[in-house]
């Protein structure tokens, strides 16, 4: 990375900017790309991201501190968000549904926000420092924990096995499949015997879909930069962060935004990783969901997010969705305002 220093211009010209190369420094051996750097000024330190790793820059003496901080154990992992309050350092790397806390004091992992999931609770906390273990433990991926995946696996198999179950007992006797469809009035019918009849004419050794066994899935590869395919999405990942007063913006690959608590003494009983608000537009939009790229403040009382979605033509745009910045303070008070409102409807009904 390149280090310029700013040099007074001209006088002919004294609204021109002059930068002059002050140094180059190496953030590391191996050629990782530094994607985001968080400047921290109480501290005089400006945090890098390499790679899977985090390097830490004194600022005044333009020297790095030997000591790296590693954040993923795969070293194809990248680092792709900074943001930091009080005395506390978030991150997340890369295709992750984790958020990573780090301590400004001691620079060692401090708690993990679970993320992943794709329609988030109101109330629901993200943080759990008690049960949460650290991202380069052994045997635990970065990303989703392979027990946790297990389980919702055996639950969605579980669920559609006794869904089965159910759909034949009940056509048992007219020896009929009959499903509904929200666009026709009337349920449509098909006899078992055309499945007879295709069961014939498929080769030996070849059974239909329905009659294999479960379990008997190939599995499919595994690493931290990916999550397992389960034919529908499962989880969603992190793709931004943004600070805003005593919260934690975190934009998602769903098009979302979830506010999170951040201060450990809120006076408005959140707990430390409660999401208290979910922003979204598609809804009422009807756009087809993008990723929030980039959380960004716009003056003392906005939000701009750059977000993607899928226009008529099939064609990937980007569009600027405007939020008023708000904190705890602020989703407290629209809450309160809606809960008297509410009170006082039922009141006078």
């Amino acid at each position: 990375m390149a280090i310029f220093a700013h040099t007074k211009p001209p006088q002919d010209r004294p609204q021109t900017t002059h930068l002059m190369t002050l140094k180059n420094l190496t953030l590391s051996s191996n050629p990782k790309p530094c994607l985001c750097m968080l400047h921290i000024p109480d501290k005089a330190q400006l945090w890098i991201s390499c790679g899977n790793t985090l390097r830490i820059l004194y600022i005044q003496d333009l020297l790095f501190d030997p000591t790296t901080i590693t954040v993923a154990p795969n070293e194809q992992s990248q680092v792709k968000g900074l943001v930091s309050r009080g005395e506390y350092v978030w991150c997340f790397i890369e295709d992750s549904v984790q958020v990573i806390q780090y301590s400004l004091k001691t620079w060692i992992w401090v708690d993990t926000l679970q993320c992943g999931a794709v329609t988030p609770t109101k109330g629901e906390c993200l943080s759990n420092p008690v049960s949460a273990r650290h991202p380069l433990q052994k045997n635990v991926s970065f990303e989703v924990d392979e027990e946790t995946v297990d389980t919702v696996q055996t639950s969605i198999s579980e669920e559609a096995e006794s869904h089965d179950e159910e759909e034949h007992s009940d056509n048992a006797d007219t020896e009929e499949l009959t499903f509904h469809d929200d666009h026709f009035q009337k349920p449509a019918v098909k006899r078992i015997s055309a499945l007879k009849e295709k069961r014939k004419t498929m080769p030996a050794g070849i059974r239909p879909r329905s009659e294999r066994p479960p379990g008997r899935r190939r599995s499919r590869p595994y690493s931290d930069s990916t999550l397992p395919r389960t034919g529908a999405k499962v989880f969603a990942k992190v793709t931004s962060l943004l600070v805003v007063k005593d919260s934690l913006w975190i934009g998602r690959d769903t098009g979302d935004i979830i506010i999170t608590n951040i201060d450990k003494e809120s006076p408005y009983d959140y707990r430390f990783g409660e999401v208290i608000a979910v922003l979204s537009v598609q809804s009422f939009l009807c756009w087809s969901h993008g990723a929030i790229r980039q959380l960004m403040p716009v003056g003392s009382d906005r939000v701009v997010a750059c977000r993607d979605f899928v226009s008529y033509d099939a064609k990937l745009r980007h569009q600027l969705l405007v939020w008023e910045k708000w904190g705890c303070k602020d989703v407290n008070d629209f809450e309160e305002v809606h809960y008297a409102l509410d009170k006082a409807r039922k009141e006078r009904m």
